[in-house]
């Protein structure tokens, strides 16, 4: 059926977007073709298309007879209110380790406890116990790694002060003692993957249609900012992509279809 040149079509909705792996990936802990990210939770999906020109200048007034284009560029910005581990590693080129019985994740914990003759930490520390008596400014070191810490071990400190405890625990992937860890490296930087992205369009009639862009090759930027502050709106996470041509040549095409289902 030959498109309707007349019928007009508002663009609105962000879009849903996929992304898939182009060849195995062993720090993504994934193969070729496999789903790595599926972004539903975007703020905006914005793709821009832009060119330079050159032109042939002559006659009177020197206007401009014959333009050339070239050095298209497509690029697409996707800015996400939440994210997942996995997201984070695809954005940083990094590689997600999830804590296991095999594969420990350390991480740092720190606490308060009242003085007293016997204190006893929530979590069992892995190597020596750091400390600061917060009522004296006193300071040192516990080199045992026992959850219970004997007064007379912290020179200085008294019974009564606040203290704070610094220490290392592992989390092994129990039920209640999970944590998952991803690595940003100077060797690494984020790949190169297949890109679906999927919203809606709007009639005149106000009747919604599926509208997809397909993307065979986009380079993840490697520009990643993490905004943490106590005012203001929660951070969000912007991923920029750049779009390569692929094997034919082509950078992205939009598809609007209509499969029946009803939106």
């Amino acid at each position: 059926m030959a498109q309707n040149i007349f019928e007009q079509f508002g663009l609105k909705e962000v879009a849903n977007v996929q992304f898939e792996a182009l060849e195995d990936n062993k720090r993504l802990d994934v193969k070729a073709g496999d789903i790595v990210m599926y972004l539903d939770t975007l703020k905006v999906s914005t793709t821009e298309v832009t060119a330079d020109q050159t032109e042939a200048k002559g006659g009177w007034g020197n206007p401009s007879l014959i333009i050339w284009d070239f050095n298209k560029e497509i690029n697409l910005t996707l800015q996400d209110a939440l994210f997942t581990m996995q997201s984070l590693a695809v954005m940083t080129g990094a590689a997600v380790k999830n804590a296991s019985s095999s594969d420990k994740v350390k991480v740092r914990y720190n606490e308060e406890v009242v003085g007293a003759e016997s204190m006893t930490l929530k979590h069992t520390p892995v190597g020596a116990v750091k400390w600061i008596d917060i009522t004296t400014g006193k300071r040192g070191q516990v080199a045992d790694g026992s959850a219970t810490v004997a007064l007379t071990a912290l020179v200085g400190a008294a019974e009564g002060d606040r203290i704070r405890f610094f220490y290392d625990v592992e989390a092994d992937g129990a039920t209640d003692n999970i944590a998952y860890e991803i690595t940003i490296s100077a060797a690494n930087f984020p790949g190169t993957y297949r890109v679906y992205g999927d919203t809606l369009v709007r009639n005149r009639n106000g009747k919604d249609s599926p509208y997809q862009f397909v993307i065979n090759r986009a380079k993840v930027g490697s520009e990643v900012t993490f905004t943490m502050e106590a005012e203001g709106d929660p951070a969000v996470f912007d991923l920029n992509l750049r779009v390569l041509r692929d094997d034919d040549g082509n950078m992205i095409k939009f598809i609007k279809y209509d499969l029946g289902d009803a939106y």
